[in-house]
């Protein structure tokens, strides 16, 4: 087996604010902690239309308390049901009553029953425009974002779980639906796949 030596660098933009290092010779890793990268006017205008006026009416009401902070108010889906091999679009709907102290990240996890079929779509909130450090008390944010659900999804439904992070620990949850310290923001219904046919012909000597 041939050596590989050499340094990759690797730098996660905005919402995560990390700049990783690893080095393959040394099996090296290492995560240091950047500043916010100055956002944009056009980044700026983005955010404004996706801060709201007054509280949403989400398909899926949720209304969950984050440590006194902050407030999960619930979630739209669409396709309702969703259908395995297609996307699925998410608008989350999160209140802010105070604001988070820094190094505090979103997350947003997919499960079927059982927590089986899991799968990871975080992401920073408002297309990374408006991380969870910038967010300020007052501020209803409407957080938009898809995912593909997998051709071969074998359960009738899959469930959205969300939360905000920092290192090892979650933002305790105070009240609201859970999956032990995730909130439990929907148990979507998924649509059957149809079962494959051959078509049949009938041939006459």
């Amino acid at each position: 087996m041939s050596r590989v030596s050499g340094t990759l660098r690797a730098v996660h933009l905005r919402a995560d604010r990390w700049l990783c290092v690893a080095t393959l010779s040394g099996l090296a890793f290492g995560c240091v902690e950047q500043a916010d990268e100055k956002p944009t006017k056009e980044d700026e205008e983005f955010v404004k239309k996706n801060l709201l006026a007054s509280d949403p009416t989400p398909q899926f009401a949720t209304h969950a308390d984050l440590d006194g902070k902050v407030e999960y108010l619930g979630m739209d889906v669409t396709p309702n049901p969703a259908e395995p091999g297609k996307d699925v679009h998410l608008t989350h709907y999160w209140k802010v009553k105070s604001a988070p102290s820094d190094g505090w990240r979103l997350f947003t996890h997919i499960n079927g029953p059982n927590k089986q079929g899991f799968i990871n779509v975080d992401h920073g909130p408002v297309s990374g425009k408006y991380p969870v450090s910038r967010w300020k008390a007052g501020d209803i944010i409407r957080d938009q974002h898809s995912f593909r659900l997998p051709p071969n999804w074998a359960f009738n439904t899959f469930s959205v779980c969300v939360g905000l992070w920092r290192g090892r620990e979650r933002m305790a949850i105070k009240s609201g639906p859970r999956d032990e310290d995730r909130v439990l923001a929907a148990t979507v219904p998924v649509q059957a796949k149809e079962p494959f046919v051959p078509k049949r012909y009938l041939v006459r000597k």
